[in-house]
């Protein structure tokens, strides 16, 4: 489970292999409770999502498609 550090308008991104990934605020809506962030893309990142989905469908029982 990524570990998730706020600093500004960033985001830190840590991953259990140690990958950093560091996201930007681009908006807050205090009305409706959110905040929206880009992720800042590296070459890395599509690599760490695809682990990441693989692990939510895992945890949640379903198959990889």
């Amino acid at each position: 489970m990524p570990i998730h550090l706020v600093e500004g308008v960033a985001r830190i991104v840590t991953f259990a292999n140690g990958t950093v990934a560091r996201e930007l605020r681009v908006d807050c809506d205090d009305a409706r409770r959110r905040l929206v962030y880009a992720v800042v893309i590296a070459p890395y990142i599509e690599g760490q999502m695809d682990q990441a989905a693989l692990a939510m469908q895992k945890a949640l029982g379903r198959n990889a498609a």
